[in-house]
C-alpha cells in the first residue's frame, strides 16, 4: 500500500492505494500412463475412457492431447475408486429392490461395511453374513459381481 505524503501543498487528506496480484492459472497436473506387460491395454484404455473422456477408439489410437502429458495411478486410489463403485452399485440396488435409501434392517445397508473390507479380513460370522445379505438383497447378483470385481482389483 501506498499513502501520497500529507505535508504536500494543497493535500489535506491521504490517499490509499491498494494493488491486487495478478492471478495465474494453475500448472496442469502431469499424468503418466504406464505401458508395461503388467497392465493390461484394457484397464489402460477404461482410465482413458472413464477419467479422462477420450472415446474407445482415440484410447486404443492414442490421443493427441497427451503428447507430453504424465499420467500417474497408483494402487491406493485405483481400490479406492473400486470400493466407491461397489458402494454405489450397493446403493443403487438397495433403492431399486427396497424402494429407499438404507435403513438398519435392509441386508444390504447392514453389510455396507464388509463389502468394503478385504475377503481375506472377514471371518466366519463375516462370510456368513456377507452371504446371507447378498442372497437376500441382491436379486440380480449385481452387488457381488461388483464386490469380486473389487476384490480382483486389489489383487492387482
Amino acid at each position: 500500500m501506498s499513502t501520497s505524503d500529507p505535508k504536500s501543498p494543497g493535500s489535506g487528506t491521504s490517499l490509499l492505494t491498494k494493488t491486487r496480484p495478478k492471478t495465474q492459472r494453475p500448472p496442469l497436473y502431469k499424468v503418466l500412463l504406464l505401458n508395461d506387460d503388467y497392465t493390461p491395454m484394457e484397464f489402460v484404455v477404461h482410465v482413458l475412457e472413464r477419467f479422462f473422456g477420450i472415446n474407445h477408439q482415440q484410447a486404443i489410437v492414442g490421443h493427441p492431447l497427451l503428447g507430453g502429458v504424465t499420467v500417474v495411478v497408483d494402487g491406493f486410489h485405483i481400490v479406492r475408486l473400486a470400493g466407491q463403485a461397489v458402494t454405489k452399485c450397493r446403493q443403487r440396488v438397495q433403492q431399486a429392490t427396497v424402494g429407499h435409501r438404507g435403513h438398519k434392517g435392509d441386508p444390504l445397508y447392514g453389510i455396507r461395511k464388509l463389502l468394503l473390507m478385504g475377503c481375506e479380513r472377514l471371518d466366519e460370522t463375516g462370510w456368513a453374513r456377507l452371504e446371507q445379505a447378498l442372497r437376500d438383497g441382491d436379486p440380480t447378483g449385481e452387488v457381488q459381481d461388483a464386490w469380486v470385481a473389487r476384490e480382483y482389483v486389489r489383487d492387482i
